[in-house]
């Protein structure tokens, strides 16, 4: 249909000539995975919904979501359903840089906990009150840290699944 040849970069007319090749939409390393497919699409009549990964006539490529079922089997003709993913893969991609920028974040200041915690257990004798209190007092600003690190990430976990309310307040000038 239009929107797959649009989807593809080629016209209608081009991806129904006889001399195309649709395994041209294929990226190589991919394609026995991809004749294994059709094989079992045509040996069973259906194929199951699954990823899979489209060349576009300028040579980028796109995930997509695709499930088929077979028309006629003499005649090895499908009917196949595309759905360009790029957006979700995205969105994953972004949420898989964020855990790991989070999870750095996270032991920066945990780090900083544990290394204080350290120190006094061996060292608590010599230590002054004064040095004592101040050790304690930077272990008490990083785990603040912490949990305003862990309230933040818990806030968007709760957006990211739509059990968060979000309600309008004033907020002072700056």
């Amino acid at each position: 249909n239009d929107f797959l040849a649009q989807m593809l970069g080629y016209s209608k007319d081009e991806l129904l000539a006889e001399d195309f090749h649709w395994h041209n939409l294929t990226p190589t390393e991919l394609r026995a995975t991809e004749l294994q497919a059709f094989e079992k699409l045509i040996e069973a009549g259906v194929l199951l919904s699954r990823e899979r990964t489209y060349l576009r006539r300028d040579g980028t490529r796109f995930p997509a979501l695709i499930a088929a079922t077979m028309i006629d089997k003499e005649e090895k003709v499908a009917m196949v359903v595309v759905l360009d993913i790029s957006d979700r893969k995205a969105a994953e991609q972004r949420k898989h840089e964020f855990m790991s920028m989070v999870s750095h974040e996270l032991r920066t200041p945990l780090t900083t906990i544990l290394g204080y915690l350290e120190m006094l257990q061996t060292r608590w004798e010599r230590m002054g009150e004064e040095r004592r209190r101040e050790i304690v007092d930077k272990a008490a600003i990083s785990a603040r840290r912490l949990e305003s690190l862990v309230h933040n990430l818990l806030v968007v976990s709760r957006l990211d699944a739509g059990t968060q309310v979000v309600a309008p307040a004033a907020a002072d000038p700056v």
